[in-house]
């Protein structure tokens, strides 16, 4: 679901993908999160994967529950600053 700046929300849009790191995973990640090696065969490099990303979201906030931790560690691979609401900070008001 996404939410238009009009306050419309349009359900039906999604975005997901592995991405391959470019070394084999190592058994910490493979237990925590059930992703294999093979999971990545063809998946995009990280670049790739973040342009996507960066296109799909458009010119539109981020909203999410804790959402500067996640975005941080995407705008350290090279995703774009951009406006975000947070969740948790919504629900502590």
């Amino acid at each position: 679901m996404r939410l238009e700046r009009d306050g419309s929300v349009v359900a039906g849009d999604a975005f997901a993908t592995f991405v391959d790191p470019g070394v084999a995973l190592g058994a910490a990640v493979m237990r925590l999160t059930g992703i294999r090696d093979a999971d990545l065969v063809g998946a995009p490099a990280p670049e790739v994967a973040l342009a996507r990303l960066d296109t799909f979201i458009g010119t539109l906030p981020v909203l999410g529950h804790n959402v500067a931790f996640d975005l941080a560690f995407l705008e350290q691979g090279g995703l774009a600053m951009r406006e975000r609401l947070d969740t948790a900070e919504l629900a502590s008001i």
